[in-house]
């Protein structure tokens, strides 16, 4: 049973809407007022069954309660239309400045206005309206997007849901273009609302999954906590749905398979449910803290605003009386002095302001060309820094130090550089598969690939021809770790291409198989040409590498006889005997296995 105070309540609701419905003030009480009324016609009897019993006039009934609670209706009638005011004062300014895209944004705001202060559908549509053919005339994303929102509220409080979803939709896509997050995760909550509205609860879950993670990546409390309390009930109403359905399964796995989805379903209510929980209590808070602060900032302003007028009228106060004290004294030495430097003063006055003016006009020129020949140095040095990487890019570093310093860069000879050929099998099938940008960015990935591997292991990218890759350690500056570097280096190679073609076939796509060779020995090495520089390494030891790759296997590592008693110590390798190398006879061949 309902208590009195709530009945009281409602009886109250009842009378000032039928009594303000006389004088024609329905509209504006509909917004503020519960709509309880309506769900308690009953009530309209209880009064006139009070009033016969207590012989009681209903006029004064209805003024009684009126005047009782005008105090609690006006403030609330007063913000209404204050916010309506200003709205509309804006919209009368941009009128004036006839700049169509203020107007416009203006005419959202109005329509927004309409929508959140009294529900007005019909007089927010109008201004919505308005916004969209100026959006249309300026072609300003910005404001569309805005107008598709506020057109999407509309149909939504209209309870056309099906084209609301659609207006929703199109707001959403237009802040998307414009990296409009917040927009974004609006759109999503009330393009999901729509669609649970519409009974379509499977798709409503993804928008606003959606708008949940957007509402809660950039701090959009209200909105996430709107997503989590609808995700909460569909999941809940998802489970219970799951329940009923399976509830008289009989067979004992399945049963337990449908039991596991009914908890996981409650638990994903359950999460949303307290993610809900959470957002209400921290929006009650941020409210309450921030009502605290307005609290005591504004009593400490009007501490503060009191202490200065206290201070300025004592400080009024002490200086009245040394002026007093001084005024005669003053007054006396000025009247002497006045006519004897008042020339002289003028003369003074006048030749400082040329001195002045002129010493700031130096000055201005000064700073001028100061910045100007500091921004030419640095623009300067700017194309410097840029040769320079472009030259590093050709050329090693040492190299390029020399030629800058020299002019020229001499030939040297190195008695032990590793030197590492790459090839690909089914370059050219993939090339009949494949379009030469696909080719090429294929190709791109994998020489990048090895351009960082080689970095790490010391190596010399020396050049690409086509499909091949070559490189070399122990150059420009020699060492003794290089045949270990190059061995490393191709293994890391291997490793990467076999990857790349798991993940190639998993998708469906044709993929590269790499042949690797590596042999040590002697080479020269220099740059050649007097245009477009080229770093390049020559000798019989390049060769053979060449060889140890054309006469390797797919997949392997395969290392002359030279490198292998270099490295086998540190790496297990597979002797292969004397295989037959192209112009270079029967050859020992190792593949390489593993590191020890």
């Amino acid at each position: 049973m309902e208590s009195i105070t709530d009945l009281a309540k409602k009886i109250t609701e009842f009378l000032i809407f039928c009594y303000f419905q006389s004088q024609n003030l329905s509209l504006l009480l509909y917004v503020k007022l519960d709509k309880s009324f309506i769900y308690h016609s009953k009530i309209f009897f209880c009064i006139f069954k009070i009033k016969n019993r207590m012989s009681l006039n209903t006029n004064l009934i209805f003024k009684l309660f009126c005047l009782g609670l005008i105090g609690w209706i006006l403030p609330q009638i007063m913000l209404a239309q204050n916010s309506i005011t200003e709205a509309g004062q804006l919209y009368e300014k941009a009128l004036e400045s006839k700049n169509k895209r203020k107007i416009g944004r203006a005419a959202i705001g109005l329509g927004n206005v309409y929508i959140q202060e009294r529900k007005n559908t019909s007089t927010a549509k109008k201004y919505f309206e308005e916004a969209r053919q100026i959006a249309d005339e300026t072609n300003s994303t910005a404001l569309r997007a805005d107008v598709f929102f506020g057109l999407g509220m509309v149909d939504y409080l209209r309870k056309k849901y099906t084209s609301g979803t659609t207006k929703f939709k199109q707001a959403e896509e237009l802040y998307g273009q414009m990296r409009n997050n917040e927009g974004r995760a609006k759109s999503f909550y009330q393009g999901g609302m729509c669609l649970l509205r519409l009974g379509k609860r499977e798709e409503a879950i993804s928008p606003l999954k959606t708008a949940h993670n957007l509402a809660g990546k950039y701090k959009l409390y209200e909105v996430s906590a709107g997503a989590s309390k609808a995700l909460a009930d569909l999941y809940d109403r998802k489970a219970e749905n799951f329940k009923k359905e399976h509830e008289n399964e009989q067979d004992p796995k399945r049963r337990r398979q449908y039991q596991q989805v009914y908890r996981e379903l409650k638990g994903y209510a359950r999460s949303y449910r307290s993610m809900y929980n959470a957002m209400v209590r921290s929006l009650q808070d941020i409210k309450s803290n921030k009502n605290e602060v307005n609290r005591l900032l504004s009593e400490q302003e009007k501490q503060e605003k009191e202490m200065l007028i206290k201070q300025l009228e004592i400080q009024r106060q002490e200086k009245q009386l040394l002026q007093h004290e001084d005024s005669l004294k003053q007054q006396t030495l000025e009247l002497e002095i006045a006519q004897q430097t008042a020339e002289k003063k003028t003369a003074q006055a006048r030749l400082l302001w040329i001195l002045f003016a002129g010493s700031l006009a130096l000055v201005l020129f000064a700073i001028y060309f100061a910045i100007k020949i500091r921004k030419a140095k640095q623009e300067i040095e700017k194309e410097q820094e840029k040769s320079e990487e472009l030259l590093l890019n050709i050329l090693p570093h040492e190299v390029a130090e020399e030629l800058k310093v020299k002019g020229t860069a001499t030939p040297r000879s190195y008695t032990s550089v590793s030197v590492l050929f790459t090839d690909f099998k089914g370059f050219t099938f993939m090339a009949e598969k494949l379009s030469p940008e696909e080719i090429i960015n294929e190709l791109n990935i994998c020489f990048s690939a090895f351009d960082d591997i080689a970095k790490e292991h010391n190596l010399e990218k020396i050049k690409t021809i086509g499909d091949a890759y070559m490189c070399a350690g122990g150059i420009p500056i020699p060492n003794q770790t290089n045949p270990i570097d190059a061995t490393l280096a191709g293994l890391k190679m291997q490793d990467f291409i076999e990857k790349r073609k798991v993940e190639r076939q998993t998708n469906g796509l044709p993929f590269f198989e790499l042949r690797l060779g590596i042999n040590t020995g002697k080479i020269v090495a220099g740059v050649v040409g007097k245009s477009k520089f080229a770093y390049d390494i020559w000798g019989d030891a390049v060769n053979l590498a060449s060889r140890m790759e054309s006469s390797g296997e797919v997949g392997k590592v395969n290392i002359s006889g030279n490198t292998y008693e270099l490295i086998k110590d540190r790496f297990e390798c597979i002797h292969r005997g004397k295989v037959k190398a192209k112009n270079k006879g029967e050859v020992d061949m190792y593949f390489v296995e593993r590191i020890r």
